[in-house]
């Protein structure tokens, strides 16, 4: 099963980034860990 996702900038309140996947804890901790770790994000379901 696939996900579409939508995260949200805690800071600003503006999308960041849309997209989709089958795994939605890897694909955060994948923003997380490529230098996005100073943003807090939304996931808008």
């Amino acid at each position: 099963m696939f996900y579409v996702y939508v995260l949200r900038s805690m800071k600003d309140k503006k999308l960041y980034n849309i997209g989709y996947t089958n795994n939605l804890n890897r694909r955060l901790i994948e923003h997380i860990s490529v230098g996005e770790r100073s943003r807090e994000f939304q996931i808008l379901k």
